[in-house]
């Protein structure tokens, strides 16, 4: 279908194409307020905790002009190509220098749009490249790829719509490889797939091998050809992947410094999405060939059962994938538990059957799509696909994140259909509406619709006493029939929702498709006037039914992006970053009074996980999939909220031992409400935000005891006291223990609407909740004076409210285990723990306090504070200093461990030790030593070398074949002038 023409020109539709769905994504931010339309956001989740932060971050880096090697904002430090890979490649970010600060938010927010409307204009372009067409067609349906549920549910991930965008370029270059051996689009694509982001890169990958297999299967003439196309695709494939040696070499190297590198193969038979009691059978049978096989017993049979059993709960799975194939159902988010996001509209699936009903399409082709489709289906379903898939590792949350490459293939398969929609029959298009009833009744909510659809009376009775309450003004009733559709809206809300969506669009695109057919057939004997007039009639009916098929398209790509706005979860950004102007102001301040070469900095509560990157400060707590998972643990045993295989650690107001070994020097208060701390100055405050300076800094290195190169700590949260006592002990060679835990005698536990179900005097506590929820109370009565602190773990992830002789002081809610400083107390105050738990919950919860002994503390600060680093140079890759070492000892540096870092003391490269696994430390003897840090990623310099060798070899063979392709039209000229010549020759002889 064509659009008319605009002042005498043709539309553009690959600017169509991109323009849909970056108005409809815009107007959706209009609507619901979000920035820069008022004070929502799509900062959901992650995106609020880690890629905006990490983005301010990069601008910054960039706009410095510092060394993208290494990062100091980012956790204690880093690998920042790790770290660029996966968050920050896309080439839009680069733009963000241009962006005044206030607006990046607004900015980063666009974005989504802008790659939205960037993968539809690309399937366009796909779709037009392979089929010669250039109508309206191609927009819309490269509009259903840019807002397909995978691109709407998982669009706050939006480091990964930029591949996603490349896709239909990618599979355009390997079609145009294998079938014109054209060979730049296929590696520029491929290898920016891969450079903008290695892991939706690395489905990509997988999807290109699945093409060449279907090519090979569709179009192979020859197995000379196979072999041929087979090496062809091979070599650019591998130059490809050498052009992004640069960042994904490096990227590697740090991922094996993470929790992931841990994972390994599963080999147990486990299924996704089905429950566990269709998979025992199966599990138990591969289980017997397992135990079978390691025996060397004879299991053929064994294997052939377990075989078999998988069948039924494999299909199961596969089946509830292609339920959520319908429309209407609730998109998945982030939630592990949820089905893949594959819906791509409902006329994309009914053309999708029509598809495979199509005379002139050949059966291999169907075979091929349907193959590719069954495949996805089934590594949805089966663990060790999925575990492949994604890397090689399970993902936490944010399951099936290649279910975007089923939309693509059930896109390409209607796009075909549309191709040739007046040549299907009346039977075909009913064939098509039963599979397509079939998939809907899969879904998850068809169960609910026999029941939705018997309680309509009901609703339509009560809707009626409503209106009519309302204009008599009975309030009573009124309130009675709305109590009585709210309750059904609950139990039948999204049934209605799913059963109306797709009767009427399967309806619409039903009556569309029948529409042209609905005509007089003609017969051999029909007078030629009368034929001619029928024709007349079916090309109208044509244009009709186009208009109307482009029209319905339009409309539920509206509905689509209407029902992802009704759903989304979106983050109020009104205190975004917390403390706004005045956090910014005193970061600001903080470094004019202070402008030391380097200390840390952190929040007493914090807002995200990642606040350093996020403020502009040298923090310690972080969020991302690059976390060194050797920092991870060490501030785990030290007490921190931290866990590794969540690749995160966290900083709240703490320990004054820890806040020792971590470089850090300032605190930010920003709820206006300071404890009394004798460990902290308040120096400084803007409104509520206050500048804390810490009484007890040591720097980046200090000399410690030789015996803490040995240390070895007990590991887990749970023994946060007893290994800051061991840390503090192997450091200053104190023996006494710097931590004292609590008496037994000091606690009382009490419930509030709880009923404790089992205690022990050392802080444990079972208990059970009423309906209307409660609260356990730990009541501390102090003996002692010093800085009371408390070591949490609540399994329920409970909520907390914290009081000093009654006082209010502060709440806070446990995620992970970890330590928490309450305040300096006296002999006779009371510290109380208001545990908030939620109705009928049953669960248990730990709390072990501790004092600090000062005395002790005091004698092993000042000890190691005698000699200690004295920066004289520091960048990102380079740390140099001074010390004056009063005996031999460790020089400990908080600088975190990759494998990457080179110590030279006096000139002369020294030999590093391990301290508690994670931090960098080296032998020093007594006297004055220059000390210098670099920072040398080898990864990084192999990385250079492979990619410019990728590039000469590219720009080679782009060059060979220009001159190939010249000589050959030169030839063709030649010739033409020869045979010119040849026929003027023979004219002058005749004559």
């Amino acid at each position: 279908m064509n659009l008319k023409l605009l002042r005498g020109r043709k539309w553009n539709y690959t600017a169509i194409a991109f323009a849909i769905p970056f108005a409809a994504f815009l107007m959706l931010l209009i609507c619901v307020g979000a920035t820069p339309f008022g004070s929502k956001s799509l900062l959901y989740s992650d995106c609020f905790h880690q890629y905006f932060p990490f983005f301010k971050e990069y601008r910054s880096a960039l706009l410095s002009g510092q060394s993208l090697l290494y990062s100091w904002n980012v956790g204690m430090g880093m690998d920042y190509l790790g770290l660029i890979s996966y968050y920050l490649a896309s080439p839009l970010n680069l733009f963000s220098v241009f962006i005044p600060e206030s607006w990046l938010l607004p900015y980063f927010t666009l974005l989504t749009p802008v790659k939205l409307g960037l993968a539809s204009m690309f399937f366009a372009i796909f779709i037009k490249k392979l089929y010669g067409k250039n109508d309206f067609s191609i927009a819309l349906f490269g509009s259903f790829y840019g807002l397909c549920a995978w691109a709407l549910g998982y669009q706050w991930n939006v480091m990964w719509l930029d591949t996603f965008a490349l896709l239909p370029l990618v599979a355009l270059g390997t079609v145009s490889l294998l079938r014109d051996k054209k060979f730049i689009l296929y590696t520029v694509t491929l290898a920016l797939s891969l450079l903008i982001n290695y892991y939706i890169g690395f489905f990509t990958c997988i999807f290109v091998l699945l093409i060449f297999i279907c090519y090979q299967i569709c179009r192979c003439k020859s197995v000379k050809r196979f072999f041929l196309d087979f090496v062809r695709i091979g070599i650019f494939t591998v130059i490809a992947i050498g052009l992004t040696a640069i960042l994904t070499l490096p990227t590697l190297a740090a991922l094996g410094t993470t929790y992931s590198s841990n994972n390994s193969f599963p080999s147990d038979f486990a299924l996704n999405i089905v429950n566990y009691e269709k998979v025992a059978p199966a599990a138990e049978a591969w289980n017997a060939f397992k135990i079978a096989s390691e025996a060397g017993e004879p299991a053929i049979g064994l294997w052939f059962t377990a075989v078999w059993k998988s069948f039924g709960p494999v299909l199961d799975g596969m089946g509830q994938v292609a339920g959520n194939l319908s429309g209407g159902s609730s998109t998945n988010f982030i939630a592990a538990e949820g089905l893949p996001n594959v819906f791509s509209g409902v006329t994309i699936l009914f053309l999708s059957f029509l598809f495979l009903m199509a005379r002139n399409i050949k059966m291999r082709d169907k075979l091929c799509s349907i193959g590719i489709l069954l495949f996805l289906f089934a590594s949805f379903v089966i663990r060790q696909l999925d575990y492949i898939w994604h890397g090689f590792h399970f993902t936490n949350m944010i399951p099936y994140r290649f279910s975007f490459i089923v939309s693509f293939v059930l896109i390409f398969m209607a796009y075909r259909a549309y191709l040739v929609r007046f040549r299907f029959k009346i039977s075909h298009i009913l064939i098509a509406l039963l599979l397509t009833i079939e998939i809907f009744c899969l879904s998850k909510h068809a169960s609910a619709i026999p029941d939705a659809l018997g309680s309509l009376g009901t609703v339509l009775q009560n809707l009626g006493t409503a209106i009519a309450a309302g204009i008599s003004g009975d309030a009573a009733t009124q309130q009675a029939a709305a109590a009585t559709l709210q309750s059904y809206y609950s139990a039948y809300g999204n049934t209605y929702v799913f059963f109306l969506y797709n009767l009427v669009f399967t309806l619409l695109v039903v009556g569309i498709l029948v529409y042209p057919r609905c005509h007089r057939t003609l017969k051999p004997s029909t007078p030629m006037a009368k034929c001619k007039e029928v024709v007349l009639v079916r090309a109208n009916r044509r244009r009709v039914s186009s208009a109307l098929l482009s029209a319905v398209m339009v409309v539920e790509l509206v509905m689509m992006t209407v029902s992802f706005g009704f759903s989304f979860a979106y983050t109020d950004i009104t205190g975004y970053p917390q403390g706004t102007g005045y956090s910014e102001s005193m970061i600001k301040y903080m470094k004019e009074r202070d402008p030391s070469l380097f200390y840390r900095v952190e929040t007493t509560h914090a807002q995200t996980l990642n606040d350093g990157a996020l403020n502009g400060y040298n923090g310690i707590s972080t969020f991302t999939s690059s976390a060194n998972v050797k920092v991870t643990d060490y501030l785990c045993d030290l007490g921190f909220a931290a866990q590794n295989n969540w690749n995160r650690y966290c900083y709240e107001e703490s320990s004054p031992v820890a806040n020792l070994f971590l470089n850090l020097k300032y605190m930010i208060e920003r709820s206006g409400q300071v404890e009394e701390n004798p460990y902290f100055t308040d120096v400084h405050h803007y409104g509520s935000v206050h500048l804390l300076e810490n009484n007890a800094y040591l720097p980046l290195g200090f000399l410690a005891e030789s015996e803490l190169g040995t240390l070895e700590l007990r590991k887990g949260s749970s023994h946060a006291f007893e290994n800051q006592n061991m840390l503090f002990s192997a450091s200053t060679g104190i023996p006494n223990s710097v931590w004292n835990v609590t008496p037994e005698s000091w606690l009382t536990m009490t419930g509030n609407n709880v009923t404790i179900t089992g205690q022990h005097s050392m802080g444990y506590c079972a208990y059970n909740a009423s309906a209307s929820g409660g609260n356990v109370i730990f009541r501390y009565e102090v003996q002692e004076e010093g800085l009371f602190c408390m070591d949490v773990n609540m399994y329920a992830r409970n909520s907390f409210h914290v009081y000093l002789n009654n006082n209010y002081l502060y709440t806070e809610s446990v995620v992970l285990p970890q330590t928490f400083s309450v305040s300096y107390v006296k002999p006779g105050d009371v510290v109380e723990i208001h545990a908030l738990c939620a109705a009928n919950e049953n669960s248990s919860m730990n709390i072990r306090a501790a004092i600090l002994d000062d005395d002790v503390f005091q004698t092993g600060y000042k000890l190691l504070n005698i000699s200690t680093l004295n920066l004289t140079e520091f960048s990102t890759t380079k740390v140099a200093g001074n010390i004056n070492c009063n005996r031999d000892g460790m020089l400990y540096t908080s600088i975190p461990d990759n494998g990457n870092w080179k110590v030279y003391v006096d000139g002369v490269e020294a030999e590093q030790t391990l301290i508690c696994g994670a931090m960098v430390g080296v032998e020093m003897t007594k006297g004055n030593h220059q000390v210098v840090f670099v920072y040398e990623n080898k990864a990084f310099q192999i990385g250079c070398i492979i990619s410019v060798m990728s590039l000469l070899v590219f720009l080679g063979l782009i060059y060979l074949s220009d001159r190939e392709a010249w000589n050959g039209r030169f030839k063709t000229i030649q010739n033409r002038f020869k045979k010119s010549g040849k026929k003027s020759s023979k004219k002058k002889s005749k004559k």
